[in-house]
């Protein structure tokens, strides 16, 4: 994929979602992450695809693809707090507990 076209890619993608459009969202956000998987582009198409899993209560996958993003931006708080929120909706408690308290620990 042509990187100069990621970026009006990634709109594409935000705005199928936006009028309902998940699957075809994904597929595009799918697209975005593995083709360029160490751009910003594509950590924030993948970011997306994780929403939108989340809101379609696939809560492992979207724990999955939260924790790949947090190894990805270690500082970022934001995907921090999705992926506890996406433990808790998983209802794994005790991972969610721990995140949470790493994060006040480091964020107080």
């Amino acid at each position: 994929m042509d990187e100069n076209n990621c970026l009006g890619v990634l709109g594409i993608g935000n705005i199928l979602a936006e009028y309902g459009k998940n699957d075809e969202a994904k597929e595009i956000f799918k697209l975005l992450s593995t083709s360029v998987p160490d751009s910003l582009i594509g950590q924030h198409a993948m970011l997306n695809q994780a929403h939108l899993l989340m809101a379609e209560e696939s809560y492992e996958f979207s724990v999955n693809l939260y924790q790949t993003c947090l190894e990805k931006q270690p500082e970022s708080l934001e995907i921090a707090m999705f992926l506890s929120k996406a433990f808790y909706k998983k209802k794994d408690y005790d991972s969610c507990k721990k995140l949470t308290i790493r994060l006040i620990s480091k964020y107080p």
